[in-house]
């Protein structure tokens, strides 16, 4: 197991081994603490005592809202177990990433769904106001869209 002296925990996190959030599983599976950066910016950090398994397929509570944000490194310096929660606190005071101690966001089809069947019953209505001999095919239609959208 390698572990970085305290000089290069103590660098920006640019400066440590990184890779893409696509390519997370290149991560070692080790203890550390990474941090998730868009260009210098960090926008979240946090610690694991396996950063591989941390970072497996889509578990981790900020993959969807970093994914995204788009071109996304992770980048992480391996620790001692045991140092791993001091030095990410230490960090986190240090940089005040902007996702961290912040709410989860819900990322959920269904609110798209509601917004578009909301904008297309507004249509509708307009184009019944417009066209009253054409709001029973609409109202048809509407009704149809709305299955459709539900069963995706």
């Amino acid at each position: 197991m390698a572990f970085f002296t305290r000089h290069k925990v103590d660098q920006h996190p640019h400066q440590w081994p990184s890779c893409a959030l696509s390519n997370r599983h290149v991560l070692p599976s080790e203890p550390g603490i990474y941090a998730a950066m868009r260009g210098r910016q960090i926008l979240y950090i946090g610690k694991s005592i396996n950063l591989r398994e941390r970072w497996q397929g889509s578990s981790h509570h900020r993959y969807e809202q970093l994914r995204r944000k788009g071109r996304c490194r992770l980048h992480w310096v391996v620790l001692q177990r045991q140092a791993i929660h001091d030095k990410e606190q230490e960090l986190i005071q240090k940089w005040q990433p902007p996702l961290n101690n912040t709410r989860v966001p819900t990322f959920s089809r269904w609110k798209g769904v509601a917004r578009s069947l909301q904008v297309v019953g507004v249509v509708a209505v307009l184009l019944a106001i417009l066209f009253p001999s054409a709001a029973l095919d609409l109202a048809q239609q509407l009704y149809e869209f709305g299955r459709h959208a539900l069963r995706k």
